[in-house]
């Protein structure tokens, strides 16, 4: 026989366990009667970058090289003195 149970049902701790792609064991007394296994491999980092990347809109250029000038001008700036300066 198998029994249902919507992950939303589920402690939070355990749903985040499964989202992962970790097992939890459920026990009773101390001791391990049953395991929930998820039904999927998650994606390595590098691999759910590239999903992200591929959902995400078009980079816009122009507004990148904008941001580029900005961080260079920033970067760019004496760092101020901290209050242990003379």
């Amino acid at each position: 026989m198998t029994v249902r149970i919507a992950i939303e049902d589920l402690p939070p701790e355990a749903r985040r366990a499964i989202e992962r792609g970790d097992s939890v064991e459920v026990e009773r007394d101390g001791e391990i009667v049953g395991r929930l296994e998820p039904d999927f491999t998650p994606a390595s980092g590098w691999e759910r970058f590239l999903e992200i990347r591929h959902e995400a809109p078009q980079l816009d250029h122009d507004d990148f090289i904008e941001d580029l000038k900005l961080v260079r001008s920033l970067l760019n700036q004496p760092a101020p003195l901290g209050p242990w300066a003379p």
